[in-house]
């Protein structure tokens, strides 16, 4: 037989007797780990009990200081989007959801308005939107507090740049 059918046969029987070995060693795991999964389930109840304590009054996550901080707020609508959780498993005593601070807040840390030369932030504009989508919210909630400073969206910022129907061909 030729090397290369060889080689491709053995990859071959490689390939399923690892992932026949990884699935019944997966099966066999999650029996046996059970007290495991419950453990860790507890550490993430405690861990998201701690977020709430780090909540403002405006909804936003507190980091290092006291003031509420996007990058942190994203972090958790994520995590709570994660853990397949509501949006409302955390709220401030407004009433106020982490979504709803990111609404607020998110437009001014896109276009950086605490920097010395604020400017529109693709990277920090795909985490906002990114979170947005996480917490099943219409990213058109950001028009309350437009991500660029022009009368249009991010959304139509973004379309701007990519627009869609002019995809380049993969090759």
């Amino acid at each position: 037989m030729n090397k290369s059918i060889i080689k491709n046969i053995l990859i071959l029987f490689t390939t399923i007797f690892m992932l026949g070995s990884s699935i019944t060693g997966v099966n066999a795991a999650a029996f046996q780990n059970q007290k495991a999964q419950e453990n860790t389930q507890s550490t993430i109840d405690s861990a998201f009990n701690y977020l709430e304590t780090q909540m403002n009054e405006d909804s936003g996550i507190r980091w290092i200081d006291d003031t509420s901080s996007v990058p942190a707020t994203i972090r958790i609508v994520l995590a709570l989007a994660a853990n397949h959780l509501p949006q409302e498993y955390l709220s401030a005593s407004s009433g106020q959801l982490p979504i709803d601070f990111l609404a607020n807040s998110g437009g001014a840390w896109v276009n950086q308005k605490e920097s010395e030369s604020p400017s529109f932030n693709v990277a920090r504009a795909g985490q906002l939107l990114t979170a947005i989508a996480a917490a099943n919210k219409n990213p058109r909630i950001l028009v309350r507090t437009p991500l660029i400073t022009s009368k249009k969206s991010t959304i139509d910022m973004i379309q701007q740049r990519v627009p869609m129907g002019k995809r380049q061909k993969r090759m």
